[in-house]
């Protein structure tokens, strides 16, 4: 995950970068929302699907690129790739498997806290 900065139940900011805030999410992700958007969809495989589909969906976003990561047509030919329903993503993660405002956003912000919580940067 490429997670630069929280907001805890406070709304202190844990910054650790300059790059924009991305308040969509609640996190501050890497590059850009699509950086994010990945994040989500992989969280829901990973919630969802076994073990190896998870494994196989992030080794196809990997081999698509970094650029690609996180966009809708990536998902779509990765879970087909990795033999995961459609259905488990978009249920996640939202129609346009963005994440906003869904289940999935709500997976990024917990894993972001487990990770801060367990001292890894």
């Amino acid at each position: 995950m490429c997670i630069l900065a929280i907001r805890d139940a406070a709304h202190k900011s844990h910054e650790r970068s300059i790059w924009p805030d991305d308040e969509q999410y609640g996190v501050r992700c890497s590059s850009d929302w699509f950086d994010c958007a990945g994040n989500v969809q992989q969280l829901c495989v990973r919630k969802y699907a076994s073990q190896q589909q998870w494994w196989d969906f992030i080794m196809c976003q990997n081999r698509a690129g970094k650029a690609e990561i996180g966009h809708l047509e990536t998902a779509q030919k990765c879970a087909i790739e990795a033999k995961v329903p459609w259905g488990i993503i978009r249920d996640c993660a939202g129609p346009d498997a963005d994440g906003i405002d869904e289940e999935g956003a709500r997976l990024l912000l917990r894993n972001v806290e487990d990770t801060v919580a367990k001292g890894i940067s």
